[in-house]
């Protein structure tokens, strides 16, 4: 057996399952056009709108970026970001389940185990973006630019940092109820600090040290046309949290201790 069947057994297993991917793209793309039609009801007035479940800060018209790629690329990463809590639960409960067992007797080495299951859900990310791309594209018009190969880059740096945070979480603790918690807390709070979710500067200091600005803002930046390299800050920040993510995971993680 070769890491890339690992790979493939990952992918497998988590398409087939009906109930993580379509949910994931549904629920976004409502998100996205539901975000949208509420801007427009509201355009060019600065006024605060509040319910049971949520407070939406309604920015001026006059704002430089076009909101709808301003949603487009914010709800893309929130997409890749939470999908790291569906990764991290999944790992988690691979282990639990003992599905793991055959690959741990099994000849490899755990780098080659590791590289399998990280290659896997890095290609998942991938998937998943490009579904979602597809979607908003052909059901909303959205245009993306043209910009698909540096929008390829930022994705692939993203889901580096996604699926090393998943692998992490997932050593750490090793239930998949405190995974998801842990992580899931973790996602919303970085979502929440981004500012995305108000699209307005709410948290504009704080959300400048936060990997989902550093992502939306790179998306956008693209998306408008603007070359890779204006964006290299952006991505070297995206990176060096995946780097530091997976340089614990290797410092913590041996072959068969779960």
């Amino acid at each position: 057996m070769r890491f890339y069947y690992i790979a493939l057994k990952e992918i497998k297993s988590f398409i087939k399952n009906p109930y993580i991917i379509p949910p994931l793209l549904i629920v976004h793309f409502l998100q996205f056009v539901i975000s949208i039609n509420v801007f427009n009801n509201f355009v060019g007035e600065s006024t605060i709108t509040k319910n049971t479940f949520a407070t939406i800060e309604i920015i001026n018209k006059n704002n430089n970026t076009n909101i709808v790629i301003f949603y487009g690329a914010f709800i893309l990463t929130q997409l890749l970001a939470l999908s790291s809590i569906i990764v991290a639960a999944y790992i988690t409960s691979e282990w639990e389940n003992k599905t793991y067992d055959r690959i741990l007797v099994s000849p490899l080495s755990i780098f080659q185990i590791n590289i399998g299951i990280f290659s896997g859900y890095i290609t998942l990310m991938i998937i998943i973006s490009a579904l979602f791309m597809f979607l908003i594209s052909v059901l909303y018009g959205f245009d993306w630019g043209g910009a698909y190969f540096n929008i390829f880059i930022i994705t692939v740096s993203l889901s580096f940092v996604c699926v090393t945070f998943a692998m992490l979480i997932s050593n750490i603790f090793k239930q998949t109820k405190i995974v998801a918690s842990i992580a899931t807390f973790t996602v919303v709070a970085f979502i929440f600090l981004s500012g995305g979710l108000f699209a307005g500067a709410v948290f504009n200091k704080i959300s400048r040290y936060t990997l989902i600005r550093w992502a939306f803002d790179a998306y956008i930046s693209v998306i408008e046309g603007k070359p890779l390299g204006s964006v290299s800050i952006n991505l070297i920040n995206i990176l060096l949290t995946g780097i530091i993510f997976m340089a614990i995971y290797i410092m913590i993680t041996r072959k068969g201790d779960r």
